[in-house]
């Protein structure tokens, strides 16, 4: 089981790696104004502070306190491509 596993990470590794060693794609000069803008955008929404929505205790000991909350998505990848 385990050689199964490392040999399909090897076969992974060797299909990604290639792909991370290329160069990003270029953007249009016509364009540029707006991917600015996009990115600038991305990076104020992913700069959102984690904020407590709501909390409630719902025993009698200290740590018994239930939190929620509210922040960026954590799961999104930040970035424009044309």
């Amino acid at each position: 089981m385990i050689a199964r596993i490392f040999l399909v990470c090897c076969l992974l590794l060797r299909e990604v790696i290639p792909l991370l060693a290329q160069s990003p794609p270029q953007v249009d000069s016509g364009s540029q104004p707006a991917v600015s803008a996009l990115r600038t955008l991305a990076q104020t929404i992913k700069e959102c502070p984690r904020a407590l929505s709501s909390e409630k205790k719902w025993g009698k000991g200290p740590s018994e306190i239930e939190r929620w909350y509210v922040g960026p998505p954590q799961n999104v990848v930040w970035d424009v491509s044309p």
